[in-house]
């Protein structure tokens, strides 16, 4: 067995939601709940200095706004329209397991069912040049999902490919719903395709509405400038994916576990100076969300709107203010007050309440003018106060910038010059850092501490060989605009963007690659050169590694539960410990039952043809050809 390591840490540890539910209950740490006590949407405002002196200006004087939802159970349910490509191009054959592309939709699809909640709903929008046989949605009862399952089942390939057709088609899905479903059940389209259509730039009137996540299976060196219109274009995010299953699968199990942990709809942060004050909003850097500002009659507000937050999701925003010097005043003793921040969101309890957000007030003291020494005692704060997040917030802000810039420059070109790109990346770096107010100001401050790692990732994307940095790039730039996790196309295999994603993300894109070897999408599977064609590949000592994971946690559960002196919560602690326990030891089982079914996957693969198992030293040894035709899903169900 691999030595014991815990590869997953996140506080409401999740296999699968039928092996972590008992009445309502789900495991979760003690930090958890130390964490999770508010249960609201929490904000703070953070401005670069504490102080200004009195007879100075700041003309565009930098604060951060951070949002933060809390870890919560509880979540909205939500419509998902799935708008799958079935033209011609999706039949051509993939370059492992002997899959055509459109089998590993049919395999994904499963995922995607799989993972959803039985109050959520799902629509399949089949296309090719046209909308070919859509589905309404549905409820993810088991009927439901034997439907759903039987029309992605039913797909075949052919035709051409249009993309507008079928985003409006899936557009009016959602717009159809009753006004209460579309305020309080927050709806998502994502498009799987192989496919691009230019016919879409410009041209996304009445499909804007919802947030549409993109999957491209893009081929190396492409530009795939068409997907990335339509996930810009509304707000959703773009995930290169490659023809391999494992990879389609984790990317969709990332999205999938973002948008059914929805804490928050309808979410909007609201900014206001004191009236009469002279301080104005003169920008907001809120990136893919809107933000508004009103500057009249001596009054100054604005907001942006953020709309869905999962659970623990968090957004930042800079707001540039004008602050006027004082005038005929050399020093004050109490700070001036300069924004409020506050907001509100919809919370799943009773199904609309609104709650309103905890409110920020930015107040900075407006001391004597540098040249004067404070006096003895004197506790002012002096400018060289300043704030780490914020600058590193705004060096964040503006490689996303440059790497949109230099993105922009290229788009036209069938095959962009990556090298070109990376010099253009780099010298606008050093020319930001070195030249700019804001940039050298980051740099002197920060020292080893600026951010690089930004600008490094990307440029590395790009003179790495082994890397397709457009792609990479792109869905870089995505995950920065909207602030949400995405898998990045850094290498042969997808990566979860590190800024943005959560714990159980992460764990779910791994769960997702057990899932992977049990769907076989009813295709003979031929071997390939290397011996072993069908499924994936799970390491062995990956799933050592999560029962040792389990076996911690049982150990800690008890802890989780101090009972107290009262007898009532006594007994309730100790129901809810033997709960969890239990939800434990189900979530073992299944990992062991996985094992046994990949390894009955692996002989499979090796067996009829005389070929070599391999052992985890890297050894072989012959297998005996067999009769055994159940595929693994017909096990599982045996099991069950």
């Amino acid at each position: 067995m691999a030595p014991p390591q815990v590869i997953f840490s996140y506080p409401i540890i999740i296999f699968q939601e039928s092996d972590f539910v008992k009445n309502g209950l789900k495991i979760r740490s003690s930090k958890a709940f130390e964490a999770d006590k508010s249960g609201k949407v929490t904000l703070r405002g953070e401005p670069k200095e504490k102080a200004i002196p009195s007879n100075e200006e700041r003309k565009e004087w930098p604060v951060l706004v951070h949002v933060v939802a809390p870890a919560k159970m509880e979540r909205f349910p939500i419509d998902l329209v799935a708008v799958l490509d079935v033209s011609g191009s999706m039949s051509k054959a993939t370059s492992r397991h002997g899959w055509t592309r459109l089998h590993l939709v049919k395999a994904a699809m499963q995922i995607v069912t799989k993972k959803l909640g039985a109050g959520d709903r799902l629509a399949v929008v089949p296309f090719n040049r046209d909308v070919v046989g859509a589905t309404p949605l549905r409820e993810m009862t088991t009927k439901g999902r034997e439907e759903a399952s039987a029309k992605v089942d039913s797909l075949r390939a052919g035709g051409e490919t249009r993309f507008l057709p079928a985003l409006k088609h899936a557009s009016g899905l959602l717009d159809g719903r009753p006004a209460g479903d579309r305020q309080y059940r927050p709806g998502f389209i994502f498009l799987l395709s192989d496919g691009q259509d230019n016919g879409v730039l410009g041209n996304l009137a009445g499909v804007r509405r919802y947030p549409t996540h993109t999957f491209g299976m893009c081929q190396s060196r492409c530009n795939p400038k068409s997907m990335v219109h339509i996930a810009s274009q509304t707000k959703g995010s773009y995930h290169p994916v490659n023809d391999d299953l494992s990879n389609v699968t984790q990317a969709l199990a990332v999205f999938l576990s973002g948008i059914t942990s929805a804490v928050a709809v309808n979410a909007r942060v609201d900014l206001h100076v004191p009236d009469n004050s002279g301080v104005l909003i003169k920008k907001i850097d809120s990136g893919a969300y809107e933000g508004t500002i009103e500057n009249a009659n001596g009054k100054s507000k604005g907001s942006v709107t953020f709309g869905v937050f999962s659970s623990q999701e968090e957004k930042k925003f800079i707001v540039y203010l004008h602050v006027p010097k004082l005038e005929n005043v050399q020093a004050t003793t109490a700070p001036q007050p300069l924004l409020t921040v506050s907001g509100e969101y919809s919370t799943p309890a009773g199904g609309r309440k609104v709650e309103k957000m905890n409110e920020s007030k930015i107040q900075v003291e407006r001391h004597a003018p540098a040249t004067t020494k404070p006096a003895a005692g004197d506790h002012h704060v002096t400018a060289s106060a300043w704030s780490e997040a914020v600058m590193v917030e705004i060096v964040r802000i503006k490689v996303v910038s440059i790497v949109e810039e230099v993105l922009k420059n290229h788009e036209q070109q069938e095959e962009p010059d990556q090298k070109q790109m990376a010099k253009e990346l780099r010298e606008k770096w050093e020319s930001f850092i070195k030249e700019t107010p804001a940039g050298k100001d980051a740099a002197e401050r920060l020292k080893e501490k600026l951010p690089k790692h930004h600008f490094d990732e990307v440029h590395a994307s790009l003179v790495q060989e082994e890397y397709d940095g457009v792609l990479y790039l792109y869905s870089w730039l995505a995950s920065h605009k909207t602030q949400q996790a995405t898998t990045m196309a850094a290498s042969s295999s997808a990566t979860v963007a590190g800024w943005f994603r959560q714990q159980y993300m992460q764990q779910m894109a791994a769960d997702a690659v057990f899932d992977a070897c049990g769907i076989r999408p009813g295709v003979d599977i031929e071997l390939d050169a290397t011996g072993c064609g069908c499924g994936c590949a799970v390491d062995m000592d990956r799933i050592d590694r999560r029962l040792e994971l389990w076996s911690s946690l049982k150990r800690d559960a008890p802890l989780m539960f101090q009972p107290s002196e009262d007898a009532k919560s006594h007994h309730l602690t100790a129901v809810f410990c033997e709960a969890s326990l239990d939800a434990i030891n189900r979530a073992m089982h299944h990992d062991m039952y996985l094992a046994v079914v990949h390894a009955s996957n692996l002989r499979r693969c090796y067996s009829g043809a005389g070929k070599q198992e391999p052992h985890g030293d890297g050894s072989t040894s012959e297998l005996p050809a067999h009769d055994d035709d159940a595929p693994p899903h017909a096990i599982e169900k045996h099991s069950e």
